[in-house]
């Protein structure tokens, strides 16, 4: 059944961490909360857990309500079975590998046997039952990291929360772990609560992805349509690279600054102003090209360039706005250019 939050919010005194906060995760869905440092995603992830007390809403875990302040109900962290990973690992030194993957089932009194049986499936899980009598600080980051994955996981939990887990590895190690833990919560078929800032975790491993903004969720979608349909200018540029054009509606047309139509599939929003979103990679560039009559052309100036290997980023002055490009044609800093973009490509935003 998931996890099921309804009206959570969140207040230390005046400041309202999170201000009313609801959404459903299904059986074996993965989905990221994502958004800028103080948007309220980790005290989210934290009241989940029980690591911190609601100010009201309730939270439902496999169908059992484990935190409703209007109720006076607050179920303990050790009796809600669930498993988090921490930004820090936050393994224990002094404990080998066996012992501090074990430490959840021995603070709940298991028995030996069961135990013993647990923490090596929950290594063999994570590729590390090779290393269980290992300390720590005999370990790699990743394979820190693997340990906290598998405590994480041991005594077969309800849900997985994850807080900014891959945050402290190299960008190769990240690149691997992400694939790591998707499979891993495929496997086990539970749901999971990934918090991060980092936009290619949240749409590479996310079956939806939350994006919250000042404690209030900005948009909830598949990475595809926060990308290619986000409601307004924070989740368009918060979730990937883009630019904006302003738009004057002229007659039944848009238009920009220099009086150049701007073809779009959709209305807009039924105002005299709206805001058009592109990505780079959606806009062709070339020194002189036909006109395309189907196509919105612009003209502008290359201002800056940065080369990135596959391709190179150019930064287009249009009619007093920037658009971001890809090409892997090079172009001078000043050449004047002309930039094709399909209507499909040009998402119109009320603000």
């Amino acid at each position: 059944m998931g996890i099921s939050i309804v009206n959570l919010a969140r207040h230390y005194g005046a400041v309202r961490a999170i201000d009313g906060v609801s959404f459903d995760i299904a059986d074996g869905e993965f989905v990221s909360l994502l958004g800028p440092s103080g948007c309220g995603k980790t005290t989210t992830l934290r009241c989940i857990a029980g690591l911190e007390d609601p100010t009201m809403g309730s939270i439902a875990l496999d169908g059992r309500i484990v935190s409703a302040p209007a109720k006076g109900l607050l179920v303990p962290t050790h009796e809600r079975q669930v498993g988090m990973v921490f930004q820090s690992y936050a393994v224990w030194p002094h404990m080998t590998v066996r012992e501090n993957v074990a430490f959840p089932l021995t603070i709940r009194g298991a028995d030996k046997a069961k135990i013993e049986h647990e923490v090596r499936e929950a290594l063999g899980r994570v590729s590390m039952g090779h290393l269980a009598d290992r300390h720590p600080s005999q370990l790699s980051g990743g394979q820190q990291q693997r340990v906290a994955l598998a405590r994480a996981i041991v005594g077969n939990p309800r849900v997985l929360l994850f807080d900014e887990p891959l945050s402290n590895l190299d960008a190769k190690l990240r690149e691997e772990m992400r694939g790591e833990i998707r499979q891993l919560q495929r496997r086990l078929g539970i749901a999971a609560v990934y918090v991060t800032h980092d936009r290619e975790e949240a749409l590479s491993m996310s079956d939806r992805v939350i994006v919250m903004n000042a404690g209030k969720i900005a948009q909830i979608g598949s990475p595809k349509e926060l990308y290619h349909r986000p409601i307004n200018r924070f989740v368009a540029d918060f979730v990937g690279k883009v630019g904006f054009l302003q738009l004057q509606r002229q007659g039944d047309a848009w238009v920009i600054a220099d009086g150049t139509t701007i073809l779009t599939q959709g209305e807009g929003a039924g105002s005299s102003a709206a805001l058009a979103a592109i990505r780079p990679e959606n806009i062709r560039l070339a020194l002189a090209t036909e006109t395309q009559v189907s196509k919105t052309q612009l003209r502008g100036r290359i201002s800056q360039a940065h080369y990135l290997g596959p391709y190179t980023e150019y930064h287009l002055e249009i009619a007093g706005d920037t658009l971001r490009c890809y090409a892997q044609e090079d172009f001078d800093i000043g050449s004047e250019v002309i930039a094709t973009i399909a209507p499909d490509d040009i998402v119109l935003l009320s603000d």
